[in-house]
Parts: structure tokens; C-alpha cells; sequence
């Protein structure tokens, strides 16, 4: 055993195997090891964790709980990194991805073994929070990590417990709250009883929330609603700072990346379909989007005649039971309002090709039953002004010629 092994085996109550199971890692990589101790005026090195979903570089759009939080995370960590600081993201390991990345010279993802080697939802990763902190505690100590930060409720479990174990800062991003989605589904928030459902687990993740946010330094809240959320609902303030996510670059620079073959790929023209884009979860209601485009289709035929609907998303691999039910929803509506090749079902893009087809699309559709606007939306934003879809939960952004096609 090293010295510096045995040192933080000690200090930090960690057993000698993960350590020296991600000493290794650290060696494989070329990943920096700091001993320095003290408190520093600023984070030179920090943790990043974002333990659900797939991740890469960019990360995959429209997979499982993978989405506009990863690719934050990412843009934010490519962020510091360009400003010299040293930064390591936290996942979760499964099948068929590698334990270690190298997104920059400085800045790495290093996933975490728990709970096996399949994909975990999000909803149901919780368990695995005590096992994943634990591997984060190992991984922030070699790294020598001066701050931690923590992204939606299962991340900001990871980093609080790496923050008390090291004695460094800890920043928590909530991405979004518990009590706010329970309450868009029409749950009785004064009723406890109602919390206990085997699809969210609102009432986990409200737990890891709030012990999050209480351990915390400081909240970095994604929009306003969420600090005054938690005053109505539970009379507690907490330091914090509001930073929207925006859209990536590539949807400002979408009009000027080749498109005719990928529009020639799957038989599209430019200004030819609508589009939706996301994950394929019954919160995202996408066949409220197919609906939504029948309805178009019955009100105008004639202005919409050889436009198609364009759907993209859903697992990489086998898709989920949740993934199933949202297929048989979009295949029933398509038979309600007899649609056949006019719906066009494509699998997750990378954001590139996803900010292309968002581009030439004449507008996206969302009929989202959580947060209506939807980031799916505001990724649109860039490339054109938002119209709501006035019948319908979700909305619609055109595609700047500030008319509907009819």
C-alpha cells in the first residue's frame, strides 16, 4: 500500500480497495493526484456529479434521463476548463461504456461503480447514492477536489457527502424540484400519503432534496420559481444564484451546418415537418404530440398536405417498458387519426444533426404534461419565435417566418 493510500484510507475512513481501484484509474488516465490541504480563495479542482443517464461528449439527445442537465453540465464543466481549472464529472458505470473519459486536458469523466452494470432510471437510483458517494469520496480525495458540485436530487447527494467528508464547499443544482413536478401532476401536496407512487418516488427524492440543500453552501437554482418553491412549501430559504440553462451553440449555428444529407437520409425538405425531440418518457406525453398534429392535419388539410411529423428520441438499446407504452400511445393515436408515412419515427441524433433538423423544421411540438414550456422548446428559441399550442398541455416554436402554415 502507498503512503498516500494509506493516508486517506485513514483520514477519510475509505477502504483500501476502492482506493486503490481508482489510484489505478487516476495512473491509466493520467489523471492529476493533489495532496495540497488547506482552503484555497478559489476552486482550482472540481467535482462535477451527475450520477444518472448516459454521458458523453457531447451526450447522446433523447436517451433515458439523459438530456439538457448532462449537456449543462458538460458546457459548464468545458467552461472551467477553459479558464484552467482541473474538473472531473461523475457518473454512474454501466454496460458498454468505459470507467474513464477525456473530454479536455483538464477535464475528465470518471464513472462510478454501483449497483451492477445495467442502466439504472432515475427514479430507482437512489440505493445506489450511498455506494456512488462512497466511490466519489475516493475519487475527490486523490483528486484533491476543492469544491463539489451536485446536479439534481441523487447528484447533490453524492456531493454533499464528498463536501462533509473532505471539508470543502458543496453547490447544489436542483435542475428541478420534486414538489414542483408533483404539483403540475395534480398530487396533494399536503397529502404525504399521495407521494408514494413506484413511478417517481417523489417522496425519495424529495428527501435527498431537501437534506441536500440544508448541507449545502450554496443553491444554484435554474429559474426563479424554484427558490420561491421551496419558501411556500416549506418556509426555508437557502443562498442562492439563478443561472438558466440556454441552448448549446450548435442551435445558433444551425443555419450555416450542412443539412442535405441529412435531410436526403430520411426523405425530408427543409420547412417540410414539424418536429418533437426528447426523451420518449409518459411525462413528455409525445403522443399529445401526435394528436396535436392530427388535429392540424383534420383543421387544415390542404396547407398541410406532404408535411410529415418528425419524432426523435428513445433508448439506445432495449427500450424500457415506460419506452413501450409511449410507442403503443403514439401508435394508437396514429391509427385514431389515420396517419401512416406522414409520421416519420427517427432514434436519438447527436446534438449537431438534432440542432439541423431542429433548423429546417417548420416548428417543434411539445405536449409535455411537466413544465409545459419545456427545454425543448427554448432550445428551439435560437431559430425562431414561440407560439403555444392553445388546446393542448405544451407548446410549439416556429421556425421564424412568423406564420402558421395555414
Amino acid at each position: 500500500m502507498s503512503k498516500e493510500i494509506e493516508l486517506f484510507n485513514e483520514k477519510f475512513d475509505l477502504s483500501q480497495g476502492l482506493l486503490e481501484e481508482y489510484h489505478t484509474l487516476f495512473k491509466e488516465h493520467g489523471i492529476p493526484f493533489s495532496f495540497c490541504e488547506g482552503t484555497p480563495s478559489r476552486a482550482e479542482r472540481i467535482l462535477m456529479a451527475s450520477t444518472h443517464g448516459y454521458w458523453g461528449d457531447p451526450p447522446p439527445a433523447g436517451v433515458p434521463d439523459t438530456g439538457g442537465q448532462t449537456y449543462y453540465v458538460l458546457k459548464v464543466s468545458k467552461a472551467w476548463a477553459k479558464k484552467g481549472r482541473q474538473v472531473i464529472i461523475l457518473a454512474r458505470w454501466f454496460e458498454p461504456y468505459p470507467r474513464v473519459e477525456r473530454f479536455k486536458d483538464n477535464l475528465w469523466l470518471i464513472r462510478l461503480r454501483a449497483g451492477g452494470d445495467q442502466f439504472v432510471r432515475k427514479e430507482e437510483i437512489y440505493p445506489l447514492v450511498p455506494e456512488l458517494a462512497e466511490g466519489a469520496v475516493a475519487v475527490a480525495a486523490l483528486f484533491g477536489a476543492q469544491a463539489a458540485v451536485g446536479h439534481y436530487a441523487d447528484g447533490m447527494a453524492v456531493a454533499l457527502e464528498v463536501g462533509e467528508r473532505l471539508g470543502i464547499p458543496v453547490v447544489a443544482v436542483p435542475h428541478s424540484l420534486g414538489v414542483r413536478k408533483a404539483a403540475s401532476l395534480g398530487y396533494d401536496l399536503y397529502d404525504p400519503e399521495t407521494w408514494f407512487d413506484e413511478r417517481y418516488n417523489f417522496w425519495i427524492r424529495e428527501a435527498f432534496e431537501l437534506a441536500s440543500l440544508r448541507g449545502a453552501n450554496l443553491e444554484i437554482a435554474n429559474a426563479p420559481q424554484e427558490p420561491e418553491a421551496l419558501k411556500e412549501y416549506y418556509g426555508v430559504e437557502f443562498p442562492h444564484l439563478i443561472m438558466p440553462p440556454g441552448a448549446g451553440e450548435e442551435f445558433f449555428e444551425a443555419e450555416s451546418l450542412p443539412h442535405r444529407e441529412l435531410l436526403a437520409r430520411y426523405g425530408l425538405r427543409s420547412k417540410g415537418y414539424l418536429i418533437y425531440f426528447g426523451r420518449f418518457s409518459e411525462a413528455k406525453n409525445v403522443p399529445g404530440v401526435v394528436k396535436v398534429f392530427g388535429e392540424m392535419k383534420r383543421m387544415a388539410p390542404e396547407a398541410l398536405e406532404g408535411v410529415k411529423l418528425v419524432l426523435v428520441g428513445g433508448s439506445l438499446r432495449e427500450p424500457s417498458d415506460e419506452e413501450r407504452r409511449v410507442e403503443e400511445g403514439i401508435k394508437e393515436e396514429m391509427e385514431r387519426y389515420r396517419l401512416g408515412e406522414e409520421v416519420l419515427r427517427l432514434p436519438s441524433q447527436p446534438w449537431s444533426a438534432l440542432a439541423v433538423l431542429a433548423y429546417h423544421s417548420l416548428f417543434f411540438i411539445g405536449t409535455q404534461r411537466l413544465e409545459p414550456s419545456g427545454w425543448g422548446r427554448r432550445r428551439r428559441w435560437p431559430q425562431g419565435p414561440p407560439w403555444p399550442s392553445p388546446r393542448w398541455p405544451g407548446s410549439c416554436a416556429g421556425s421564424g417566418t412568423g406564420r402558421m402554415p395555414w
